[in-house]
């Protein structure tokens, strides 16, 4: 039994165009309304390394934590550390900051804040804007 090319191209679109659905369902279902894993607060990501506060955020399939409270008039690092990341996530946009990089799939990545006053915020979005994280100063 032969199958015409256009036949088999229409199964293999369609088995893909599922197997797309199901990938947006699997990640749908372990996210908040945001697009942010649940796990969105994680103790111990703010840290003091001399006179610089660092903000840890993992970068994979989102942002975790995807809210830090800092200190304010305080300068800070955020310091994203990737490990087999292959998303969207790792193409980063904080428009405050006016940074815009594609972080690496593995490795850690340093941005520089200067100190910011309390009540301000900054925030960061993948580049399909599916993945935030928000940093508050106070």
């Amino acid at each position: 039994m032969k199958i015409k090319k256009s036949t088999l191209k229409k199964i293999i679109y369609s088995f893909l165009g599922v197997l797309v659905f199901v990938f947006i369902l699997i990640n749908m279902s372990s996210s908040d309304s945001t697009g942010n894993s649940s796990s969105s607060d994680v103790k111990g990501s703010v840290t003091m390394e001399g006179d610089k506060q660092i903000l840890a955020i993992q970068v994979r399939g989102g942002y975790t934590p995807s809210n830090i409270t800092a200190k304010a008039n305080t300068p800070s690092i955020i310091r994203f550390t990737t490990a087999n990341s292959f998303d969207c996530s790792t193409a980063l946009t904080i428009s405050k900051l006016n940074y815009r990089n594609n972080l690496p799939n593995t490795g850690v990545t340093d941005v520089e804040v200067p100190a910011q006053i309390a009540g301000s915020t900054i925030e960061g979005v993948c580049s399909m804007g599916m993945y935030r994280f928000k940093i508050t100063y106070n």
